[in-house]
């Protein structure tokens, strides 16, 4: 997912926009850092308390 975003953001207006391409990436960055850290969290008793 985060290369297909990098690539989206390559290009167009994302690309001449360099603050918004910026946050982007970042955030796509962010979310799949996210549900990494989730997933790892999520065994045995932590997961069940959720």
């Amino acid at each position: 997912m985060t290369p297909a975003i990098y690539q989206a953001t390559a290009t167009g207006s994302f690309a001449k926009d360099f603050g918004l391409r910026d946050q982007i990436q970042r955030a796509t960055v962010s979310v799949m850092s996210n549900f990494a850290e989730g997933f790892s969290e999520a065994s045995g008793q932590n997961f069940i308390s959720s």
